[in-house]
């Protein structure tokens, strides 16, 4: 039995088959836990010495309201990670899966993402999220751990108007004329390491109403370490 005990508490059991090998590497055969809202299996082999090559895979799923019901999180989480290269030169994959997450401030009918790990550098290769009650988010990037550096693109597209309430209430977005709008923004932001944080970013962000633009704006920031 798992016990992880305080504000996030988690009671799980289940059964493990490992084996050591007289050439230093460890073979997961077989590991499986389950719990009220969390499930988790891994299997693999994975190599002591530094060059000795590591091939894992593990699989959680997670229902966070039943897992820490403070946090008022809502939905079915799925993550899928493979590790793989040496302990020296380690690679990762990771596929994230999400349905019917929510918090008070937004919901996602859907979450996506797929993210890799190589040569000090974290890649985004996608991520998506479907928003209730319309509009999708979507984004893309790369951190490189040596340098702190990476660029990040960000897209949104029919976005409701509804998203403005803690700018512009219902009856200020009425008055407006952007009742019933969508909001669409591209952005793209690089970044860097320093004190303060070298940062720059330009987007641009337009309303409109079926085929009818009501509204646009773009804006630029550059801040130098």
């Amino acid at each position: 039995v798992v016990e992880r005990p305080g504000p996030l508490r988690l009671v799980a059991s289940g059964d493990a088959t490992l084996a050591a090998t007289a050439a230093g590497r460890v073979d997961v055969e077989a590991l499986h836990l389950q719990g009220d809202g969390f499930s988790f299996s891994a299997f693999g082999t994975a190599g002591l010495a530094p060059d000795e090559p590591i091939g894992l895979q593990a699989e959680a799923t997670l229902e966070p309201a039943r897992i820490a019901p403070e946090l008022r999180t809502s939905g079915s989480l799925r993550l899928l990670a493979k590790a793989n290269g040496t302990r020296a030169a380690p690679t990762a994959e990771l596929e994230l899966e999400g349905t019917d997450v929510a918090r008070p401030e937004v919901a996602l009918a859907r979450l996506t993402a797929r993210a890799r790990y190589a040569d000090e550098t974290f890649l985004l290769d996608a991520a998506r999220a479907e928003l209730r009650p319309g509009g999708q988010v979507e984004g893309t990037g790369r951190f490189d751990l040596a340098s702190g550096a990476g660029p990040w693109d960000l897209r949104a597209r029919e976005l409701p108007d509804a998203l403005l309430g803690r700018f512009a209430d219902a009856a200020a977005r009425e008055r407006w004329g952007i009742a019933g709008s969508a909001l669409d923004v591209v952005a793209k932001v690089r970044h860097g390491r320093g004190e303060p944080l070298p940062l720059s970013g330009e987007g641009e962000a337009s309303l409109s109403r079926g085929a009818t633009a009501l509204a646009s704006a773009t804006g630029c920031l550059e801040a130098r370490g």
